[in-house]
């Protein structure tokens, strides 16, 4: 159960790394590129908009390490006061996740792969 735990953590850090870094372009984000809610008249919008999104989902994800991220979850204290309670009483079995759960703030460490450090430079 542990490595489901470790999962969610790592998949939500590292959806809020990569809105962190595209900050400027959220609204680009989670954009359709389907019409239709059936079989009979669902579509997919291959454009120019569709291949520069995919791009960028490549980049961000092939750009760093994800998998050996690190990071360390720092107390509730240091979120926002309106939710220092519902942080404070979170709770889990597991004591990392519960550290998860009642952060208010996270350190994150991500390796910017070798061959596409250039790139990264000038963040």
């Amino acid at each position: 159960m542990s490595n489901f735990y470790r999962f969610m953590e790592q998949d939500v850090l590292k959806h809020n790394c990569i809105a962190y870094l595209l900050q400027d372009y959220l609204d680009t984000l989670g954009v359709p590129f389907t019409t239709g809610d059936r079989m009979e008249n669902f579509q997919v919008l291959l454009d120019k908009d569709l291949d520069k999104y995919t791009a960028l989902a490549k980049f961000m994800e092939q750009a760093f390490e994800w998998q050996i991220m690190d990071y360390t979850f720092y107390p509730y204290y240091w979120g926002k006061r309106e939710q220092w309670q519902e942080m404070y009483v979170s709770n889990s079995v597991d004591p990392l996740f519960r550290s998860f759960l009642q952060a208010g703030l996270a350190r994150i460490i991500v390796t910017v792969k070798p061959v596409l450090k250039m790139p990264y430079n000038f963040l």
